[in-house]
């Protein structure tokens, strides 16, 4: 029996020699597995940094094309407002000398009116110092022809 018994003891170490054995491999196996998953972790996380770093670097760039964007439309803005103001006085200035002209025209049109009117009086004028000078022109000749008539029968009566 003893030697069931050192036999026994034997088997008993061998299955602790071996299960140490599997358990250290396991270990191992389990060490390298963990050592892999927190290479990936790290390499995720390196990843997701150098793709934030990207996307913030992206961010800033398109900030930046943005901001010159909008300087441009600016400066774009503020030529479109000088071109309009240049217009707008360009059109003040025309509709100051359209206003000018016209005003001219009415002077000229009120002169030739006023003119007008001294030919047309001018000539009523002239006709009624015509008619006047008609009548007193037969006026001298009916008093010519009294006074000869009358002498006339002057010397009638006299005779």
């Amino acid at each position: 029996m003893k030697k069931a018994l050192l036999l026994l003891v034997i088997a008993i170490g061998f299955v602790q020699i071996y299960s140490g054995y599997e358990l250290t491999k396991k270990t191992k196996a389990a060490n390298v597995l963990i050592a892999e998953i927190e290479a990936v972790a790290a390499a995720k996380a390196a990843a997701e940094a150098a793709a934030a770093e990207a996307a913030a670097a992206e961010a800033a760039r398109m900030a930046k094309i943005e901001a010159v964007a909008a300087e441009a439309a600016k400066q774009k803005i503020v030529e479109f407002l000088g071109r309009l103001v240049k217009a707008e006085l360009a059109a003040a200035e025309m509709m100051s000398e359209i206003e000018a002209e016209m005003a001219a025209r009415e002077l000229l049109e009120l002169r030739q009116a006023a003119l007008e009117a001294f030919q047309q009086k001018l000539a009523d004028e002239k006709a009624a110092a015509a008619k006047s000078n008609t009548a007193y022109q037969s006026k001298l000749a009916n008093d010519a022809k009294v006074a000869a008539l009358i002498e006339e029968l002057a010397l009638e009566q006299k005779l």
